[in-house]
């Protein structure tokens, strides 16, 4: 039975290598290993069953139904998973007919209006709401914002109660001197604000104080229900009854803004549930607030509004104050802490995976060679007379005395001691260039390497990753160059070995050797 590497199974089925890892990591195939153990290789079984997984994945049969399909191969099973997701294909079917259907109507419609001024109303139709409603919305749509998953015209239509803008903003209101007035008639908030007009048409306020801002809440006065309001004033403004003069705190709050015309109180418990579920905020209970712990900025006292021109643009700003919660900041650090260390661990399993691959890449050389290389490469660039083809491992031992050390095989360059004089500060990333495209890529990686000092250079090109060892340190190691997929050993020209020292820059070298992996 003749067993395949890796790369000639993901060659051959038209998928990734990584997408092949991955398939054995949840157990649907199982890879054989060469040599030390470290070489992985499939026999025809699994190359078989992975044939299987392809089709099924084309059928659109998630991972986890076809793990229950391969892990229990019953007829019973398989047909009840098969007519599960035909059901849903009829669906599916079914959903984007109707949204056709649909679609064509306003499309009909939308054409014989269009010499006449057209006024579009999607909702008048009471056919077409009656089909809208038996939609969901689609997979594409479930990944937006909203919970919009099998949303009905009744959910849109409460949805409708709440701002299309962010629900809340933090804002800062500075302290002020400010008169107010108590009102606890009928029409208590109303009684207020009159009386704030008054004060401010008697006292000339908006010209003296173009700035002035009003505020209100409800309140309880004994038994009855009241309303507070007042206006900023100039702090040596003097007022009369029924006003008194006090002073506003001021501080952070939670802003919430609503129109007047679609204005709904319960907004109110909207703005607390913002602040009770921020990450850094919480309520605070300092003064002056109302009853429903919330203290309302209107702009009825600007001059444009009193002109009269202001009309639906009248507008309500809902407040709460908040302050810093040292418990929920806590909260929030542990969180932000404990994701780092997963990222962390995350990174570090992911670097000793690559230098797994990198070991096994190398372990197992079909052919050695040494070069016969000069000591000085001064000038100009050094070209191996042997040629090369596939996979290979170049090591050498060299010290340079100048920057921008250049190795090269094909199309692709490894960069050392770089120095891109064109950035500010210079950069120093290392510099590599794809295998097969030619394609630059300056990654997050150190290119240095010290000067007049000889240093084990190891520059791996594996069919499954890319890797830089420096003194026997893993420099900088990838598996996702577009070489690693597009590497075709049976196609790649042979290809001689470059060492290039930059202009007047001199390179010694101690030995080199390439190993065909």
């Amino acid at each position: 039975m003749e067993l395949q590497t890796i790369s000639q199974v993901a060659n051959e089925c038209g998928v990734t290598t990584r997408m092949l890892r991955y398939y054995e990591e949840i157990g649907l195939i199982v890879s054989l290993r060469k040599g030390d153990g470290s070489y992985r290789v499939y026999d025809e079984g699994n190359i078989q069953k992975l044939r299987q997984i392809i089709v099924l994945r084309k059928l659109r049969i998630s991972v986890k139904q076809i793990i229950e399909i391969l892990n229990n191969p019953n007829a019973a099973v398989i047909i009840d998973i098969f007519k599960k997701n035909i059901d849903e294909l009829d669906n599916e079917i079914t959903t984007l007919a109707t949204v056709k259907l649909i679609l064509n109507q306003f499309v009909d419609k939308i054409s014989q209006a269009a010499s006449i001024k057209l006024e579009l109303d999607f909702s008048s139709d009471e056919n077409v709401l009656s089909a809208i409603e038996t939609l969901s919305f689609s997979k594409n749509q479930k990944k937006e914002n909203l919970p919009m998953e099998n949303v009905s015209m009744e959910a849109l239509n409460r949805l409708d109660k709440y701002p299309k803008q962010t629900p809340a903003r933090i804002v800062y209101l500075p302290p002020a001197t400010i008169a107010v007035v108590v009102s606890t008639k009928r029409s208590h908030e109303a009684d207020a604000y009159k009386a704030l007009v008054k004060f401010a048409e008697d006292t000339d306020l908006l010209r003296i104080k173009p700035d002035t801002r009003t505020f209100g809440y409800d309140l309880k006065v004994g038994d009855m229900h009241g309303y507070k309001a007042w206006i900023t004033i100039p702090d040596d403004l003097e007022v009369s009854e029924p006003f008194e003069k006090s002073s506003f705190p001021g501080g952070l709050y939670a802003c919430h803004t609503r129109g007047v015309l679609d204005l709904n109180f319960d907004e109110a418990n909207f703005i607390h549930e913002w602040v009770h579920n921020h990450e850094e905020f919480e309520f605070d209970e300092r003064a002056p607030i109302g009853i429903y712990r919330t203290l309302e900025e209107q702009y009825k006292l600007s001059p444009y509004m009193l002109s009269g021109k202001a009309g639906d643009y009248l507008h309500i700003d809902f407040l709460i104050p908040i302050k810093i919660s040292e418990r929920k900041l806590f909260i929030k650090q542990q969180k932000e802490r404990e994701k780092a260390g997963q990222l962390l661990a995350e990174e570090r399993k992911n670097t000793q995976t690559l230098q797994d691959i990198v070991t096994a890449a190398v372990s197992t050389p079909r052919k050695t060679t040494d070069i016969n290389v000069p000591n000085i490469i001064s000038s100009g660039e050094f070209a191996t007379a042997e040629v090369f083809m596939g996979a290979i491992l170049i090591k050498t031992k060299l010290k340079t005395d100048g920057d921008n050390l250049k190795l090269s095989y094909g199309k692709g360059m490894v960069m050392l001691n770089r120095v891109d004089t064109t950035k500010t500060p210079p950069a120093e990333n290392l510099f590599i260039h794809d295998i097969t495209s030619g394609k630059a890529h300056n990654v997050n990686a150190n290119s240095h390497i010290p000067k007049n000092e000889f240093v084990d250079i190891e520059w791996i090109i594996g069919n499954e990753v890319i890797a830089i060892r420096i003194n026997n340190e893993l420099l900088y190691a990838s598996d996702q160059f577009e070489y690693i997929n597009d590497f075709k050993v049976s196609t790649q020209k042979s290809q001689p070995i470059r060492i290039t020292p930059a202009e007047g820059t001199t390179i010694a070298v101690e030995f080199m050797q390439v190993m065909e992996l």
